[in-house]
């Protein structure tokens, strides 16, 4: 990781976000961690292999789950910006949180909080910003109060009688098409 530049387009100090990190390696390079420095503890990225595994039927990893530590609560939530690879389905993804003791959906498809992450995230307006240029990869905005597990996933579409129906899981969906 590396600490942001002050001029980063990123942080809003307004919005309580004045300072972070970028990652700069590895299969989570490009993802943010934006925060309070009012908050107790600094979050950092812990080690991907201290994350318990995703159940099969929370549905199919997508990258790596950022592991944020040391464990903390912070009273201004984390902002996390996560690259969004490999969906092949925008109307399928979603955001899982590790509550603790297993892994919980993050957001309905409206934005707001389920029952399951209460505590553990905050809502959010908009979370997928759009690739302006090819080169570019969409990124999820997820707001967390502790520092735990992220894992952005793809949910399996299901097929009923022939008619494919796709199981929509958050609600950035639309917000996903460049």
């Amino acid at each position: 990781t590396a600490p942001l530049s002050n001029d980063d387009p990123d942080l809003d100090p307004e919005a309580g976000y004045d300072t972070g990190l970028s990652v700069t390696e590895g299969s989570l390079a490009g993802s943010k961690i934006l925060y309070n420095t009012a908050n107790a503890v600094p979050p950092t990225v812990g080690p991907i292999n201290e994350v318990p595994e995703l159940p099969a039927d929370a549905g199919t990893p997508l990258g790596a789950p950022i592991n944020l530590q040391p464990p903390a609560v912070s009273e201004t939530p984390v902002k996390l910006l996560l690259p969004c690879r490999d969906l092949t389905s925008q109307e399928n993804l979603n955001v899982q949180v590790y509550a603790g003791d297993r892994w919980v959906k993050a957001y309905h498809e409206d934005g707001t909080v389920t029952s399951e992450a209460q505590g553990w995230v905050a809502p959010v307006n908009s979370s997928v910003t759009a690739a302006e240029t090819d080169d570019q990869v969409p990124m999820v905005e997820v707001k967390t109060y502790q520092n735990t597990a992220v894992q952005l996933v793809e949910n399996q579409s299901q097929d009923k009688g022939g008619d494919q129906k796709h199981v929509l899981s958050c609600f950035i969906t639309t917000l996903l098409a460049p």
